[in-house]
Parts: C-alpha cells; structure tokens; sequence
C-alpha cells in the first residue's frame, strides 16, 4: 500500500481526523490508528486501542500514508476508502454503514465477542461467560443485584 484516502462525513472528520495518537485515550478516536491497526494486525478490536498498538513503530509509520477527506455526501456512519498499491493499482472499498450502526447493528454474537474482548482480561473466561449469560437473561433474574455482584 502505497496511500490510503479516507473519505469520510464531516462529523466523522471533526472527531476523528487525528494523526498519531498520543495514548490508547486519543487512539479510540483517532481514524488514522485505526485504519493502519486494523491493517496491520488484520483485524479490528479493542485490542487496535492499547497503548503497545499505539506505540507500534509500524503502526504508527504507516498513519502518514492515510489521508482523511471531508465528503459532504456521506452519512455520518458512512466511509470509503481509495486504497493506491505500490505497482499504481487503485482500490475502493465503500462502507455504506458501519457495524454498530442503527442501520448495521451488531448481531448478538458480535456483542458478546466484543463484550469479552474487554472483560475476560479482567474478570477471566468464566466470569465473563457467566456475566454474558446474566445479561441476556436480565429479564428473568429476581434483583439486578444479582448481575451487579457478578460483574464486581
């Protein structure tokens, strides 16, 4: 990849056309980190926000080849993307919703992948499958302490 043009809403552009993060804080908003973890690690998750990813000296090399660009014309959970390889080659990739998104929501097990991603490093496997299993049965548990006290 020789450069990558992130098209993106205005809304989009003011929250997160930000160039080297500082920390795993500026990362999350940071389309620059993202775009170049993703592509790096080769695949997205939580894991894209940590500080060793912020500090990769790859990842961090690579933000200078991605460009973001203001388009007027996309819905603020929009993107594309005009990726240029080396050998001139040009490729678009168009995300008319992002996962997440009113439009694209997450399947449940979408949900529950990213809800361990960020609980089992802190409350382990099976604590964190409990807890998943507590919240998709909210509706029957006979007091909300119950998940308060699993989650603790």
């Amino acid at each position: 990849i020789a450069h990558i043009d992130v098209h993106c809403s205005p809304n989009a552009m003011a929250l997160c056309n930000r160039p080297h993060p500082k920390d795993e804080f500026e990362a999350h908003v940071s389309m620059h980190h993202w775009v170049s973890g993703t592509l790096h690690r080769g695949h997205t998750g939580v894991d894209i926000m940590s500080e060793a990813c912020v500090h990769d000296p790859a990842i961090a090399a690579f933000q200078d080849c991605i460009q973001a660009v203001e388009d007027k014309s996309l819905h603020t959970d929009a993107a594309r993307l005009e990726v240029r390889l080396q050998d001139g080659r040009q490729l678009t990739v168009r995300i008319d919703h992002c996962v997440g998104s009113a439009d694209n929501p997450m399947s449940d097990a979408q949900l529950d992948a990213k809800f361990a991603a960020q609980s089992e490093p802190v409350l382990g496997k099976a604590r964190t499958a409990k807890l998943i299993e507590l919240c998709r049965g909210i509706d029957t548990l006979p007091a909300a302490a119950d998940l308060a006290r699993a989650a603790a």
